[in-house]
């Protein structure tokens, strides 16, 4: 689709019709599209994966968790299109692992390249979660980095 010879006016307007037709046909729920855009990726890709669980997308309004498995398994997604996660909030800065109680079971990043194409997705558990998070002080949470550490302990799903 040639998107040049568009007005401003003209491309703000499809950019309304494509997330009001996204909306209609549960690709995004929320103002955060790009969170929505990746917990669609992500479980419509585990549920085309042989070998990986189905996801169910789980309520809106259930805190830390955007998915569950059949077994019951809690997933959280993160989507970026950088080498880091946004905020996880609820974690204290100062945390001693054996206190705090499991959030999820798994966390899932997915990383899309700039045609919003998966370029990665990698799962994470809790231990190993929890092992790499680092305070970010400016957003008073914990961030989590694609770093080469993190991918050699989680299980890739996909890399393009």
């Amino acid at each position: 689709m040639d998107l040049k010879n568009r007005s401003n006016i003209e491309l703000i307007k499809l950019y309304g019709a494509l997330l009001d037709e996204m909306r209609s046909r549960k690709i995004i729920r929320s103002k955060n599209v790009t969170g929505d855009l990746g917990e669609s990726i992500v479980i419509d890709h585990y549920n085309k994966t042989k070998g990986l669980p189905k996801l169910y997308r789980a309520p809106p309004d259930l805190k830390d968790i955007d998915a569950t498995s059949v077994k019951a398994d809690r997933y959280t997604i993160k989507c970026t299109t950088t080498d880091k996660t946004g905020a996880f909030r609820g974690i204290p800065k100062d945390f001693s692992a054996h206190e705090i109680k499991p959030l999820f079971e798994y966390l899932v990043i997915v990383k899309l390249d700039r045609s919003y194409e998966k370029e990665l997705i990698l799962q994470v558990e809790w231990e190993t979660f929890l092992k790499h998070i680092r305070w970010n002080s400016r957003l008073q949470a914990h961030t989590l980095s694609l770093s080469r550490a993190l991918i050699e302990d989680s299980t890739v799903i996909y890399l393009k």
